[in-house]
């Protein structure tokens, strides 16, 4: 007879995190929008929690995270410290049937691009499935739970102007999303400086 053995596991994501600059901005237009909307039904994201998640890994063994860590710290020592800038906003999947507010994240050097490769590969070579949508980069605002009545407010989102917003980037985080009744949290798990 064998023993039984549980595995345990973490769900865990790989990110960049924002300037509290960034922050305060973006929490700015996340007040904006639940000020003209308070009665829809939304989850808001905290300012606190604000990130740009480069691979979404889930559940994860967490025998695997020291080799996680080792390829994430190689993969980060391979690109620059580089700078994006938060401009523009959207809606995923679309704006018929709206599930998500972003604001949007533009990076001209390419090596928010290459990072993201890079960390995908590791991630695939530790058995993990290969990013099969293409990387838009973003942050995201708000979870809609109601989009029959969301309407107006995908609108005024789209439709509001802000001034962009540069953030430097000179590490990558390896997190833990803790669940709860009342919401995730994040926990850093570790940092990896770029070039």
């Amino acid at each position: 007879m064998f023993a039984r053995v549980d595995v345990v596991r973490k769900r865990i994501f790989i990110a960049i995190d924002v300037s509290e600059d960034a922050k305060r901005f973006v929490a700015e237009h996340i007040s904006l929008l639940r000020r003209e909307f308070p009665d829809l039904r939304v989850n808001w994201e905290r300012a606190e929690k604000l990130h740009l998640t480069l691979k979404f890994l889930g559940e994860t063994e967490i025998v695997l995270l020291e080799q996680l860590k080792r390829r994430i710290s190689l993969d980060a020592a391979s690109v620059e410290s580089f700078c994006f800038t938060i401009t523009g906003s959207g809606v995923f999947p679309g704006i018929r049937n709206p599930k998500v507010l972003w604001l949007g994240i533009q990076e001209h050097s390419g090596n928010l691009r290459k990072l993201q490769r890079s960390i995908d590969k590791s991630c695939v070579a530790l058995g993990f499935k290969p990013e099969q949508r293409e990387f838009k980069p973003h942050l995201t605002i708000a979870r809609i739970r109601d989009s029959q009545m969301a309407h107006k407010l995908v609108n005024f989102h789209l439709e509001t102007k802000f001034e962009d917003r540069m953030v430097e980037v000179r590490e990558v985080i390896i997190y833990e999303s803790l669940l709860s009744p009342q919401g995730s949290a994040y926990k850093v798990l570790s940092k990896h400086p770029l070039r």
